[in-house]
């Protein structure tokens, strides 16, 4: 191989390592939002368990007023 060719192909090589390079950082990063969007949801879903409790708790004071 001529020493041209053998150039060249060392810069398409290096060229797809970089792209590659790229490819998994976007991957990388569509991989942390979807983690972003997991934890935020596992927090959406305790911040209504806690609503819940709360409602719970004013339904059972509100009764006790009632009672009292």
């Amino acid at each position: 191989m001529s020493e041209c060719l053998r150039s060249t192909a060392k810069r398409v090589l290096a060229w797809k390592i970089r792209l590659h390079r790229v490819e998994l950082k976007m991957l990388a990063a569509e991989v942390a939002k979807l983690q972003n969007e997991a934890e935020c949801y596992r927090l959406a879903k305790q911040i209504y368990e806690e609503i819940l409790k709360l409602d719970e708790l004013l339904e059972a004071k509100e009764k006790e007023l009632n009672n009292g």
